[in-house]
């Protein structure tokens, strides 16, 4: 799985991220509006599904 951000959203402070479609890979869909929720999210899933090893 990939995330960026978009190329337009570069110079904004908290741009949004965006994920690789698993159908297309030409395509990026909408993950969360700013990349400090994304990283929330990120750590709350690691340390949840980490099994001690996080």
């Amino acid at each position: 799985m990939k995330w960026g951000i978009p190329e337009a959203e570069l110079n904004v402070n908290d741009p949004s991220v965006v994920v690789e479609s698993v159908d297309d890979s030409n395509i990026w869909v909408p993950q969360t509006n700013h990349v400090s929720l994304f990283a929330i999210y990120m750590l709350a899933y690691t340390l949840a599904f980490a099994d001690g090893n996080a």
